[in-house]
């Protein structure tokens, strides 16, 4: 038989990779690699909680609740602290997504870092800088980027760093770094128009890349050596775009953040001396990052002083003589250490920014200029791996390498566990910086919300001796004080932060809630009318207001307030509360009613709206549904008085007059002095027959509250039933 030959395509030679094409797997593994670094190294920031400015910017942000909040993001200048709608916008959406559990916002600020890191990698693939893996490697783990990781608010960071690099890759797709032909970029608009779009959404996130275009002709200089009149002039609509955000920063920053305070009042000089030393500060910490601080202290700044005019100098006579050796080393290292310089510009004290009142220098804002240096780095220990190999050391560089990546994956693991609670941040920052009086103020806020007032008070009269004038330490101090029953001393220390600062919202809020303790109504509903002057979309203000309105019989008034709060804040539980509180007063059960199941759907976990639904629920005849309102309060907050009474009622109008008396005994045994229990179980005890026990209870419902008619009608038909039976 012949033999039957198999047909194929093979050409008999043995097929070969294609030239220059790597395995998939030496792109998976240190891809894999930079991520799981980013998560080990931030492992405890994903489990930590809110701090500092999260409030403005997340938990107490009106914006983030419905629709309309982001058409105020958007088209409101000063609706937030930062006009960054691409940045308010993601909070909106993850508020939508889970709420206020911190576990989401942290997972999304990890995983953007890692995504900074790996795109760092792609940049500098793309633009030919050795080391591209280390260098991504390095800024997923350095300490120095912990706090923008750990931090809810810094968010801004990742997202903008995101929305940079992505431009980045765009814009050099769009240009030719080799010199190539001009005319092929008409080949490649559409990247242009992206990176257009890719760097406004950057600006959006966080303007400080404002400077980010400079920093693309650096870039172009140093690949080509040389900038074209087509590259400068396509820089021109992203300057343009930098120039406007950089003056709608400028604006929000001074007019609604204090950045036009005495203290931030620097002459041109002082602010060159801060420049420089700010610049060698951000390197020093990239090359040594401790010790790591969340609050530097906030250097004495003296034109008199001469050595502080060695920073500057210093600066710029590193770049001279960067730009003297190019020939002989490159211009690698001048368009790094340039690029490291124009990209963190806008936060070296140059222009004013209200941050500074505190300090001049902090973590967060080197993030966006770090790779710069850190490129330069990783750039460094490739070179000196090839001018080792001769001598077959190139191995010991790269196990440095590895040492030193597991040496900042541990410090940054370390210090992200200061970033766990607002308490365990300042308590490590007063460690290592014992004059921040921010700190201090900070940690008195903390333990006031743990419940202790005493301490709380102690650290804000430190923050106070220590820093003299201080508004917001005052008025904190007062709200420790009230926590602790001294009124009198809260309104001293409220007044004293409005003679600092008259327009102080919270201040004119607190002095009114102390003036309504003190029975002076009419003067705190004038300092809460003051507040909301200075900022209508004051939710706490409204909701205070409405309450002392309600209070004093103005409803309507009163409900109009309680639903502008809640139009600012949707899921405000407590004036979801105290509306259901003001309308069932107005007999409003209906509303009343789905108010407080508003309010609990937020917080089911509050007795008193718990009871407050009862006794909506039993105004409406729903007794049956108001016991079981009545019963969860009690589950919640066993030693309740007022439940127990209001269970014992429901209880007697459906029969049962033994467990009714069992519940308005406990609530005298709760509240001795509690008039109306006292006469609710006089008439339980009389209606079984126990005339002599219902007219002791009677008798002290009278003694408690004398002007309670029916008290005094039911004692005196008790005494005549007695009198008849003849006992």
């Amino acid at each position: 038989m012949p033999r039957v030959k198999a047909s194929s395509a093979s050409t008999g030679v043995a097929p070969q990779p294609e030239r220059g094409r790597r395995p998939l797997s030496a792109f998976l593994v240190p891809v894999a690699a930079i991520i799981a670094l980013a998560i080990a190294a931030h492992a405890p920031a994903i489990g930590a909680g809110f701090i500092w400015d999260d409030d403005a910017y997340v938990t107490a942000n009106p914006y983030l609740f419905d629709s309309s909040g982001l058409q105020q993001i958007w088209f409101r200048v000063g609706a937030t602290n930062l006009y960054a709608p691409v940045l308010f916008s993601t909070f909106w959406l993850e508020q939508h997504l889970w709420g206020l559990n911190p576990l989401g916002y942290h997972l999304v600020n990890v995983v953007l870092h890692a995504g900074c890191a790996l795109l760092l990698c792609a940049l500098l693939r793309r633009i030919a800088v050795p080391g591209a893996w280390l260098a991504g490697a390095m800024f997923a783990v350095h300490p120095v980027l912990v706090e923008s990781v750990a931090w809810v608010t810094e968010l801004k960071n990742m997202e903008s760093t995101f929305f940079y690099l992505l431009c980045l890759l765009a814009y050099f797709r769009f240009t030719p770094l080799n010199g190539g032909d001009e005319r092929s970029v008409e080949r490649r608009w559409t990247w242009y128009v992206l990176a257009l779009v890719l760097f406004a959404a950057g600006l959006m996130s966080k303007p400080a890349g404002v400077s980010l275009p400079l920093a693309i002709l650096v870039v172009i200089w140093w690949k080509r050596g040389t900038l074209r009149t087509f590259d400068v002039a396509a820089s021109v609509p992203m300057l343009a775009m930098s120039l406007v955000a950089g003056l709608v920063t400028m604006y929000v920053d001074a007019y609604y953040l204090g950045g036009m305070g005495p203290a931030l009042q620097l002459s041109p000089v002082d602010r060159i001396l801060v420049a420089g030393r700010t610049l060698w500060f951000y390197a020093g910490k990239l090359l040594w990052p401790a010790p790591l601080v969340s609050i530097y202290p906030r250097w004495e700044v003296s034109a008199a002083v001469w050595w502080q005019y060695l920073y500057p100098i210093a600066a710029v006579a590193t770049l001279v003589a960067l730009w003297g050796l190019r020939r002989r080393i490159g211009r690698g290292p001048l368009a790094a250490v340039a690029s490291f310089v124009i990209i963190v510009s806008p936060t070296i004290g140059l222009t004013n920014f209200s941050y500074y009142g505190y300090s001049f220098v902090a973590d967060r804002l080197v993030y966006q200029a770090a790779p710069a240096l850190i490129a330069l780095f990783a750039a460094g220990v490739v070179a000196l791996q090839r001018a080792l190999r001769a001598y077959r050391l190139a191995q010991a560089v790269s196990a440095a390498a590895a040492v030193l990546l597991l040496f900042f994956s541990v410090l940054s693991e370390q210090h992200a566990r200061a970033f766990r609670d607002e308490k365990t941040r300042c308590l490590d920052t007063l460690a290592k910086n014992p004059t921040a009086w921010v700190a201090m103020n900070n940690l008195g806020v903390a333990l006031n919300a743990e419940g202790k007032p005493r301490e709380a008070v102690h650290w804000y009269e430190e923050a106070i001796r220590i820093r003299g004038v201080y508004p917001e330490a005052h008025n904190n101090l007062g709200v420790a004080l009230v926590a602790l029953g001294d009124v009198r001393g809260a309104i001293v220390h409220y007044r004293e932060a409005l003679r600092v600062w008259r327009d102080y919202p919270a201040a004119h809020n607190n002095l009114g809630t102390a003036l309504v303790a003190t029975g002076d109504v009419r003067a705190a509903v004038q300092q809460y009318r003051e507040a909301l002057r200075l900022r209508p979309d004051y939710a706490e203000a409204h909701h205070n207001l409405a309450v002392v309105l309600g209070s004093a019989g103005d409803v309507d008034e009163a409900i109009r307030e309680h639903r502008e709060a809640l139009r600012i804040r949707p899921n405000y539980a407590e004036a979801h509360a105290d509306l259901g509180v003001t309308l069932a007063a107005a007999g409003r059960f209906g509303e009343a009613i789905e108010a407080y199941q508003h309010s609990l759907r937020m917080n089911p976990q509050d007795a008193k709206t718990h009871n407050g639904l009862g006794r909506a629920l039993a105004s409406t005849g729903r007794m049956q549904d108001a016991i079981g309102e009545f019963e969860a309060a009690l589950r919640l907050e066993p030693e309740f008085a007022e439940a127990h009474n209001n269970l014992g009622t429901a209880l007697a109008s459906t029969g049962d007059t033994g467990a009714a008396t069992r519940h308005f005994r406990e609530a005298v045994r709760i509240k001795p002095d509690f008039a109306e229990a006292h006469s609710n179980l006089g008439i339980a005890l009389a209606t079984g027959g126990r005339l002599d026990e219902a007219i002791e209870h009677f008798e002290r419902a009278v003694q408690i509250q004398p002007g309670d008619g029916a008290a005094r009608d039911n004692l005196s038909r008790a005494r005549e039933l007695r009198r008849q039976s003849g006992r």
